[in-house]
Formats: structure tokens, sequence, C-alpha cells
């Protein structure tokens, strides 16, 4: 777990800093345009399922549908969690630079020396250049509402599979 989180913080550090930015935004894309198709597509199996096993009145295919049912959600979960772990992280760092910001601020109407203002200035002149939130393929941006986002988003398709379902 540290280490994937190690490495979800480089990958947002590497992003935010411009390092091959390209390459793990179309990943990050990709992997949230999966999850929310892989949801769907599973919903929409497991329903199939359990409602022909339920009109044949097969007790076996019932339960096999159920656990395919509970095995969907433990997936579910887990890639949530990588996708919140990614979002905190990605928030810990917008308000670190955050803090930056409000320190150089802070240095500026001090009584520092000018080699220490001068670096706060070029400090929020960077900030203000080139510094963003992840912003993933022009898509959507990840900070810490982005799994509510992907929560409500895969939650009213999910709603319109089980309206068809029920027809």
């Amino acid at each position: 777990m540290y280490i994937a989180s190690f490495s979800l913080m480089t990958v947002s550090i590497g992003i935010q800093t411009g390092q091959t930015a390209g390459a793990y935004e179309v990943c990050i894309a990709f992997n949230v345009v999966e999850l929310i198709y892989n949801i769907l597509l599973k919903l929409q199996l497991s329903l199939e399922t359990l409602r022909i096993h339920l009109l044949h009145e097969n007790l076996i295919g019932y339960v096999k549908a159920f656990l395919m049912i509970i095995f969907l959600n433990l997936w579910v979960m887990k890639t949530f969690l990588v996708i919140i772990v990614l979002s905190f992280y990605c928030e810990k760092l917008n308000k670190a630079m955050g803090e930056i910001q409000n320190t150089c601020v802070y240095i500026l109407r001090s009584n520092s020396s000018d080699a220490g203002k001068e670096l706060c200035k070029n400090v929020q002149r960077l900030h203000r250049a080139s510094y963003t939130k992840l912003n993933v393929c022009g898509m959507f941006y990840i900070d810490a509402s982005f799994a509510l986002r992907l929560i409500a988003i895969v939650g009213n398709y999910a709603l319109v599979i089980l309206q068809f379902a029920l027809q």
C-alpha cells in the first residue's frame, strides 16, 4: 500500500511539474473510462444472469449470480480505493502549493532579505505561469471531489440500467 501511495504521489508530482504529463493523463483517463465501462457491463451481466436463473428457478445459478455481484462489489471497492488515494494525494499537492503561496506572501510582507523576497517573487511568478490542477486530457480535474463525481456518474447510469432491467 505504501509503495502504491508513493508511486501515485510521484505520478501526481510528475504531472504537476509537466514531466511526461501526456502519458500519465492518457493512462488515468483510460483507467477511469475502463472502470465506468466495467462496472456498468458487469452490472448488466449480473442482472441478466439473475433474471435467467430466477425464471428457471435454478438455485445453483442464482447463487452463482449472487456471488458474481459480490465479487463485482469487491472489485469496484478496490478500484475506487485507488482513485480515492490518487485524489487524496493530488488534493494534498494542491494544498501544499497553496501553503507555499501563503508563505511567499508572508515573506514578502515581512522584513526578509532581498534574496528571499526575490526567490518568493520567482516562485509566485512560476506558480502563476505554469501550475494548474491535474487536468486529465481536458475532461476532468483530479481533486478531492473527483471520487464523488465518479460515483455520481456510475450511479446515474446504473439507475438507467436498473430501469431497463425492470421492464
